[in-house]
């Protein structure tokens, strides 16, 4: 017996509604009870999680609202490392 959705949801730091799309889309499998291992569920987020961009934006005055453009960024930029460091 693992944990909820909900549970699961809250440990990866994620919404319900990803959690619930992770498992209709096959990238986690959930226990014969519908509960969620979440150490192997965790590894086949990761495998199963094609990440070949991202986007930031940066929120300068602290209200959790982007304060300019989205900026896309592929995940082989060299200079990711340059241009997130510093944030939390």
């Amino acid at each position: 017996m693992g944990i909820s959705l909900r549970g699961y949801a809250k440990h990866r730091g994620v919404t319900l509604k990803a959690v619930q799309k992770a498992v209709a889309r096959k990238r986690i499998k959930l226990e014969s009870d519908g509960t969620v291992d979440a150490a192997r569920a965790d590894r086949d987020w990761a495998a199963n999680s094609d990440v070949s961009y991202y986007e930031y934006c940066y929120d300068t005055t602290n209200d959790n609202a982007c304060d300019g453009s989205w900026t896309n960024t592929d995940t082989t930029d060299a200079t990711i490392g340059a241009r997130l460091s510093g944030l939390s």
